[in-house]
């Protein structure tokens, strides 16, 4: 899983909620989108955790669909974060 979002609470928060199952890489979101789909092809990524509403975003989905990869956009209310509902990933 390749997880493109800024340092702060919300990358923290992904990484421990992610890192309990799965492989969970964080990406430099300041990085051009093909360096970006470089290393989420690399790291054979089978989905990618972004925020919703910023620039990372964007590049997250531009890499990710160069690819076919799964992109969820996770949403902030309230200084929270969360996913409407998450893809079932494999074991």
């Amino acid at each position: 899983m390749a997880l493109l979002m800024p340092n702060g609470p919300h990358l923290g928060a992904c990484l421990l909620a992610t890192m309990n199952r799965y492989c969970c890489v964080p990406l430099d979101p300041r990085s051009p989108a093909d360096a970006l789909a470089t290393t989420m092809r690399r790291m054979d990524a089978a989905l990618v955790l972004t925020l919703h509403a910023s620039k990372e975003a964007d590049k997250a989905v531009t890499a990710a669909a160069k690819l076919g990869l799964t992109v969820v956009r996770l949403v902030t209310v309230a200084g929270r974060i969360g996913a409407p509902s998450l893809p079932q990933l494999p074991e």
